[in-house]
């Protein structure tokens, strides 16, 4: 298997080089680039999001929000993560994307109950904003 990769390895080189030097430049961009997804790959391994289970047709309220932190909103889940009632907007691979009470939020889940993300009024004011779902 290791020969027939190195072939085409070899072939596809062979195809694209105009000459040794265009050849060493080709491979070293490529070397980079398989560094560059090696780092990426365990960086992305390091950070762990826990599945976030809203069960669908259950109540929940988000708490924290509004400019102080100090509203809460209550909501149902529909299906595929639509959050419907004070609070509209949805669910998904644990990002949360909000609006309650003229207020947009995004943001993703730290862990199974609680978002850390950014607030935007529509006067254009933002901010951070810590959600806990219950």
């Amino acid at each position: 298997m290791k020969d027939v990769k190195q072939k085409i390895n070899e072939d596809f080189f062979e195809h694209v080089k105009e000459d040794d030097a265009d050849l060493d430049a080709i491979m070293a961009r490529g070397e980079l680039n398989q560094m560059r997804n090696d780092e990426h790959a365990a960086s992305s391994k390091s950070i762990q999001i826990e599945a976030v289970e809203l069960m669908v047709g259950a109540n929940y309220r988000v708490s924290g929000c509004g400019a102080d932190g100090d509203l809460a909103f209550n909501f149902c889940v529909e299906e595929g993560g639509i959050l419907a009632g004070e609070a509209i907007g949805t669910v998904q691979a644990g990002k949360l994307v909000m609006t309650a009470g003229a207020i947009d939020y995004t943001g993703s889940f730290s862990n199974k109950t609680v978002v850390d993300g950014n607030w935007k009024d529509a006067a254009g004011a933002t901010g951070a904003a810590q959600l806990t779902f219950t």
